[in-house]
């Protein structure tokens, strides 16, 4: 046995196994060759499912004991059957140990008054269908405006010590202020860190780079294996390239970067890529190229304001030489 066993019998006591990870403890509780190491096996798993009690401790100190205890008293009986069994005997001892053990840990844990929803957090994850734009409230009262095609999870109830979130797509956030517990929104490896202010994050899939921008209050970020962190100042805004692990902070224009929540769609330097995908997620369609392009869309500048897809059609086609078909949620741009 490795500490790959002691890992998934954590697992199991967590609750955490999968189908297939479940399938495997029944593959060594049925094993003979494994019930020798069984009761330090136990121990081991114990102690770090142990880590993750978060009653008082002295309920953990009065659970920890009695879980000793019964491994120590296991461990007799297991020998003295060593000595007078044959081996399915052992097999099937080793079993009950490993179930008692079990059980006993969960009815003193699990089964404490309060303790099951604290070790039990549930995990929400609220998405955006393309072309819709919604609000979010979290359990703490901040508020999460969503772009279409976005994704957040969070936790049923934050934890005590940090109120954690994940994003995918676009957000705004207005946090709710708690000095002691600071909100962090975590994309891609970047953790933007604040107590109470209102900022930006884009993190859609189709663009290199994660940009947040700051619009009122201050915000640490911690870019992925560094311990160091940036502050922003209102106005200012980060932006992170993943793949290379490099940043730069610049002054943003706020109307560029909020009109989305407004209904404003903006196309500023974009690649065509960029701008197809926008336009996709924008208004919940499908856009095909049909032949290529001699213009240069990263040069273009535009504007639309809640305008329905047909007129940014029409007015990209004029400046960059297409026509387009229309059928359904189904458009086909073709250079001229």
């Amino acid at each position: 046995m490795d500490e790959k066993d002691i890992l998934l019998l954590t697992r199991y006591l967590n609750d955490r196994c999968t189908k297939s990870e479940l399938m495997k403890v029944a593959e060594l509780l049925a094993n003979p060759s494994s019930q020798d190491q069984l009761p330090g096996l136990l121990e081991e798993a114990s102690k770090k499912f142990y880590g993750h009690f978060e009653t008082s401790p002295a309920h953990q100190e009065k659970s920890w004991s009695k879980i000793r205890s019964e491994l120590l008293v296991r461990r007799k009986i297991t020998r003295q059957r060593k000595r007078s069994t044959r081996n399915g005997i052992r097999v099937a001892a080793s079993i009950v140990l490993l179930m008692g053990v079990l059980f006993l840990m969960r009815v003193l844990v699990y089964d404490t008054p309060g303790s099951q929803a604290e070790l039990k957090v549930q995990m929400k994850t609220v998405s955006n269908a393309l072309g819709k734009k919604s609000r979010l409230t979290l359990p703490d009262g901040t508020v999460v405006i969503m772009n279409s095609g976005t994704t957040v999870t969070y936790p049923e109830k934050f934890a005590e010590d940090v109120r954690s979130v994940s994003l995918s797509g676009e957000a705004y956030f207005e946090v709710k202020e708690s000095e002691s517990h600071p909100f962090v929104v975590e994309v891609k490896g970047l953790k933007t860190k604040v107590l109470g202010t209102t900022f930006n994050i884009r993190a859609n899939p189709y663009y290199d780079e994660v940009k947040v921008s700051l619009t009122s209050g201050k915000i640490a970020m911690q870019l992925p294996g560094d311990t160091l962190e940036l502050v922003l100042e209102v106005g200012q805004e980060i932006t992170y390239h993943p793949e290379t692990n490099l940043y730069k902070v610049r002054e943003f224009d706020r109307e560029k970067v909020l009109g989305w929540k407004e209904g404003i769609l903006y196309f500023n330097e974009l690649s065509e890529q960029q701008a197809i995908k926008t336009m996709e997620h924008w208004y919940d369609v499908n856009i095909e190229i049909v032949n290529s392009s001699s213009h240069k869309w990263e040069n273009l500048s535009a504007r639309y304001d809640n305008e329905p897809l047909e007129n940014v059609l029409i007015s990209l086609g004029y400046t960059l030489d297409f026509t387009y078909e229309i059928n359904d949620k189904n458009i086909k741009i073709i250079y001229k």
